[in-house]
């Protein structure tokens, strides 16, 4: 606008000033702007899973201390794997490795206690455990897609179809197996499981150098 009526003012005076010599006024026209372009922000899919509503503040804080994105990467779990995970307890890995395997198409089978390896109290406890269990992850398929289900005990059948599975992961519970005596089952299990070439990742807590390892320990050390 601000040269149009400058371009103007000029033609005006011109015309005064040299009487009735023609007077030809280019008005140069500005280019309409080009709207901004939008760059799409990148965001990784691990972080996104870790910095989840689902996940507690007490969950968040411990991963200044288990790792999960590195240990994860570590045992090549990507988005699109078929993972077993051994035994998930309360959930705490599952909370990662359900949203992130949802995310790319992956597929998760939480193996968890073996109702037909107990009786009575025991398994009444047990049996309500893997309810909760189920129910938590049924209830958002929104953040955990579909959560596959087998069991694992001293007496259980396959984890997976044969050569079916990318990863099985494990963690802190191999000093469980130890103790009761099923760990080599454990192994033997997971490698039926597994795909040629398929990863088995276990966790557990390193014993200092100094010590002896107990089979029969209580803790996983």
């Amino acid at each position: 606008m601000k040269r149009i009526l400058i371009g103007t003012v000029a033609a005006f005076a011109l015309a005064a000033c040299g009487g009735s010599e023609e007077t030809t006024t280019t008005i140069a026209e500005t280019p309409p702007a080009e709207a901004p372009v939008e760059v799409a922000e990148t965001v990784d899919p691990m972080q996104a899973v870790l910095a989840g509503a689902w996940r507690s503040d007490a969950e968040k804080a411990r991963d200044a201390f288990r790792h999960p994105a590195e240990t994860l990467e570590f045992f090549e779990v990507t988005p699109d794997s078929t993972v077993v995970e051994i035994l998930p307890g309360g959930g705490w890995y599952t909370n990662v490795l359900a949203p992130y395997l949802a995310g790319g198409d992956g597929t998760l089978i939480a193996a968890i206690f073996d109702e037909a390896a107990f009786e009575g109290d025991t398994l009444t406890r047990i049996q309500q455990r893997n309810t909760d269990f189920k129910a938590k992850y049924a209830a958002d398929p929104e953040s955990f897609g579909t959560v596959e289900y087998s069991a694992f005990s001293v007496q259980s059948g396959e984890l997976a179809p044969a050569n079916s599975v990318d990863t099985v992961v494990t963690f802190r519970s191999i000093h469980g197996m130890m103790r009761g005596d099923y760990a080599p089952k454990f192994f033997e299990d997971a490698y039926a499981a597994l795909k040629p070439g398929g990863v088995l990742g276990v966790v557990q807590h390193r014993l200092p150098s100094t010590a002896a390892q107990d089979p029969r320990a209580p803790t996983g050390y």
